[in-house]
């Protein structure tokens, strides 16, 4: 699916069809274009009769002006972008996440510049005049490949199979018709023939015409032809911008409908071109979720939209401005910003508002608190500390302060046990350790009791005390190398990786003295 997406401006189906008996203003005369070759000339306003009330449309009207030469296909590609606009079909302004410049925004003057050159290739303007066999349909063909070409899926019938584009003969029923479906929102534009006299003998061009509503004369039967006084129109040629309502009369003789004022030429209604609305999407919402983290998933409910009849539409999600077609679903704590684009017959879109999944971190459950099990001095400057391991710990943290708790030290290990260096000589070191949560489903533990450590090699059991203990902790190690099954690095005093008799030397240095002795002696640095 494309990424990118159009968003629609509309009016209400009440709003649309809102109708009033007050009479359209009628302008200044418009100007005539000079010249018969190319006939792009505007409707004259004309005074409605006194008996006539008028009855239009209200909503949005549209009225492209056409730009470069003055040919007839333009005329209908104008009239036909102001209705494409109108029902819906491709005026589209900003939506969420788009950039206002994307290409796929198409605003009316986009829409005439795109059908213009699909009437102009198509070569069958030249066939109104004429009025041969085929011609309404090979309009109607372009009309729909001009649509088909903006708003790719565009099908040019609707879901009962009737065509999109309605293209009838003007003759003594079609004015009624016409009112009818303006009545129901559908965008409507005429196609007028212009001859040389006041009949339709000997055809000179054509033009074309946005109609937003007409005049009648309330004293007439609707079912009389002659009940229709006047078309409000809007016309690409007149360089304006708005409505003017022009004055036709029935001519029973030539069973259609003459135009008066038409820059002194005789011009006639020829043909009546409908579009059928699109009925808008009126709502889309999402549903998040906003709680704890419970170990399931959650994900977005679309609620809505309003599918306006049984027009199939798609829904696309955009999540961290990533686009999928699926609901993104979430497990983890945390918060995620999701909002949903549908886009039905890929011609319409609405956003929803943005909804976020709020995953709450848990309350996660308290770690056991570790206990050191064993302190000691793990050769020459070097303690090695040992604590029991906690279920459900994803690590621990064992912190030492040598100056008596002012400041501290810390390192985080997987491991039960940790060994500190560069301890300096005859300092006191205080040990504590905690377990460390996972920040999900436990947290971490309060820190252990502190336990003290003399910086003295000689000490090999850590009693404080050096003598017969130590003895026994070298002995049982005696001539023992790093990495021999027997190997003890606290009996290893000078730290050379080897229990022997340099250990034995600062043991012997320093018997029956208390580890804190001031004259004790200690191996290098």
């Amino acid at each position: 699916m494309n990424t990118r997406f159009r968003s629609f401006r509309f009016e209400t189906l009440e709003e649309r069809l809102a109708l009033s008996t007050v009479p359209f203003p009628v302008g200044e005369a418009f100007a005539s274009a000079a010249g018969i070759a190319e006939a792009e000339d505007a409707f004259v306003g004309s005074p409605m009769p006194t008996a006539a009330a008028g009855e239009y449309n209200v909503g949005t009207c549209h009225d492209v002006n056409q730009n470069g030469s003055g040919d007839s296909l333009r005329s209908f590609a104008a009239a036909a972008a102001n209705v494409i606009a109108y029902t819906n079909w491709g005026y589209s302004v900003a939506a969420p996440g788009v950039a206002p410049d994307d290409p796929l925004f198409r605003g009316d003057d986009e829409i005439y510049a795109y059908i213009a050159d699909r009437l102009a290739e198509s070569g069958v303007i030249s066939g109104l005049i004429s009025r041969p066999s085929g011609f309404k349909q090979s309009l109607s063909s372009v009309l729909n490949q001009g649509i088909a070409g903006l708003y790719p899926g565009f099908s040019g019938r609707d879901l009962s199979g009737r065509p999109i584009w309605n293209i009838t003969d003007a003759d003594a029923s079609a004015m009624g018709e016409t009112a009818n479906l303006l009545r129901q929102g559908y965008g409507v534009m005429a196609g007028i023939g212009l001859y040389l006299g006041k009949t339709p003998e000997i055809p000179i061009g054509a033009s074309a015409v946005t109609v937003w509503g007409y005049t009648y004369n309330a004293n007439l039967s609707p079912s009389n032809p002659a009940y229709y006084t006047g078309l409000i129109v809007s016309d690409s040629a007149d360089g304006r911008t708005g409505t003017a309502t022009c004055s036709i009369e029935w001519n029973a003789a030539y069973q259609k409908y003459r135009l008066t004022g038409y820059s002194g030429m005789s011009a006639w209604l020829e043909i009546l071109i409908t579009l059928k609305p699109v009925a808008p999407l009126t709502e889309v919402s999402l549903r998040g979720y906003d709680g704890p983290y419970d170990g399931q998933t959650h994900t977005v409910t679309v609620a809505g939209p309003g599918n306006a009849g049984s027009d199939n539409y798609t829904v696309s999600y955009f999540c961290g401005g990533i686009q999928l077609e699926a609901p993104p679903s979430f497990r983890q704590p945390g918060s995620n910003t999701v909002q949903t684009v549908v886009i039905k017959n890929n011609y319409e879109a609405i956003w929803s508002a943005p909804v976020v999944i709020n995953i709450a971190q848990p309350d996660p459950a308290a770690l056991a608190v570790p206990k050191i099990r064993s302190a000691a001095s793990a050769g020459r400057n070097s303690h090695s500390v040992i604590w029991n391991s906690v279920a459900g710990a994803s690590g621990y943290e064992i912190a030492w302060s040598v100056d008596g708790g002012v400041s501290w030290s810390g390192k985080s290990t997987e491991n039960s046990e940790y060994r500190i260096k560069k301890l300096p000589y005859g300092a006191e070191v205080l040990y504590r350790v905690r377990a460390l949560g996972d920040g999900i489903s436990t947290k971490t533990s309060s820190w252990s009791e502190t336990k003290r450590l003399r910086v003295n090699p000689s000490d090999i059991d850590g009693d404080g005390f050096i003598g017969p203990g130590d003895f026994a902790l070298l002995s049982a190690a005696w001539f023992a190398s790093d990495g021999d099954g027997n190997y003890d690095p606290r009996p290893d005093v000078d730290g050379d990786g080897f229990v022997g008799p340099g250990d034995f030397t600062y043991l012997s240095a320093n018997w029956f003295k208390d580890s804190d002795s001031e004259d004790s002696f200690y191996p290098p640095v």
